[in-house]
């Protein structure tokens, strides 16, 4: 090979490598946008109770709320007494929550669920991971905004 050629070959890796790390740099910043506005929206209190047209007989409300970057919040429901933590992580197209019950000074893991934002974000998709959980959680719903907040 001669001077030329490995200049031209230098050239070419150089440019195919800039290219790569701005492709990845847009899809970090998407990805970090992704999740800000996932966490942002899921702030609010859902519920699966008053659609009639449902089938569901096992209601909940979930209470989100963003404090400091962090989602947490409570889970409720007419079948039980107990008021249940939630925490929230979200990530890049859904959300994984940990549902966790404090007795005394121990913290007893519940349940894990998956949350997905659909339509027009204004349903919120659960999918509860855990298949030990308390009879009272949905295995799958469809939340909405609660409209007593």
């Amino acid at each position: 090979m001669t001077l030329l050629e490995l200049l031209q070959a230098g050239d070419s890796s150089i440019a195919i490598v800039g290219g790569l790390v701005g492709v990845i740099f847009f899809a970090w910043r998407w990805r970090i946008s992704s999740i800000d506005s996932l966490r942002k929206d899921l702030g609010l209190v859902w519920t699966n109770e008053g659609d009639i047209h449902s089938p569901e007989t096992n209601f909940i409300d979930l209470s989100l709320k963003l404090d400091h970057g962090a989602l947490f919040g409570s889970l409720s429901s007419p079948q039980t007494d107990d008021i249940f933590d939630v925490h929230v992580t979200p990530g890049w197209f859904s959300a994984n929550a940990s549902i966790t019950l404090l007795r005394g000074r121990s913290s007893l893991p519940i349940a894990n669920v998956t949350l997905t934002l659909k339509g027009n974000r204004n349903r919120l998709r659960w999918v509860l991971n855990t298949k030990d959980a308390p009879p009272f959680l949905p295995r799958e719903s469809e939340l909405w905004p609660s409209p007593i907040q």
